[in-house]
């Protein structure tokens, strides 16, 4: 069971809003990138630059997402989004725990796991393009901080588009998992069932 192990924090990936906010509610518990995790905790920095370059185009945000979760994702996105453009401010309000990883050759098995996260198949597709090479599934275990953590908003300025430095370790203490250990315990127990029937060994972080 991923626990929480850092006193601080400082180092953070970038995500979208719509993806950090549906792990803040623990309606995912995953990420998949084409690359394995290089800590195994890290901050959470919601980003907004896909939805602000879709949202006159509904059609094309629309295919970021499964039905069931487009109008939350739009919410976050547009709430990232004002914060960022009219205070020029970013939100950290969580952090991850990795707790296994499966390397993923055969694609299809983000199909038998769709009913875990909230983009949809043909985005994910689209996202993981080389598809000669395996993919990453980080199952993670998402905590709240006691407070969110505000920051500058630098636009094209700020930084890797993929990941994030705090310019001061943020302390822990006090954060408290989005899920119980009997909720995480229980979806953990069915992604990697999931992942065991076709075949796949997942590695221990």
């Amino acid at each position: 069971m991923a626990t929480q192990n850092q006193k601080y924090i400082q180092l953070g990936i970038k995500d979208w809003a719509s993806v950090v906010d549906a792990l803040g509610k623990g309606v995912q518990t995953l990420l998949i990138r084409p690359y394995p995790p290089k800590n195994s905790q890290f901050l959470l920095y919601p980003t907004f630059s896909y939805f602000a370059a879709k949202q006159t185009k509904p059609v094309e945000f629309d295919q970021y997402f499964e039905a069931k979760h487009r109008e939350a994702a739009r919410i976050a996105g547009i709430h990232a989004m004002n914060r960022a453009q009219q205070n020029a401010i970013v939100d950290i309000s969580y952090f991850a725990v990795v707790d296994t990883v499966v390397e993923v050759t055969d694609k299809s098995v983000y199909e038998a796991l769709q009913p875990f996260f909230v983009w949809s198949l043909s985005h994910l597709s689209e996202y993981l393009t080389e598809t000669d090479k395996p993919s990453h599934l980080w199952l993670i275990r998402t905590y709240r901080l006691p407070k969110p953590t505000t920051v500058v908003f630098e636009g094209k300025r700020g930084g890797s588009l993929t990941t994030y430095k705090h310019a001061y370790p943020i302390s822990t203490l006090g954060s408290s998992p989005v899920l119980t250990n009997s909720q995480f315990g229980k979806l953990k127990t069915q992604i990697l069932s999931t992942i065991e029937r076709m075949n796949v060994v997942p590695r221990q972080s």
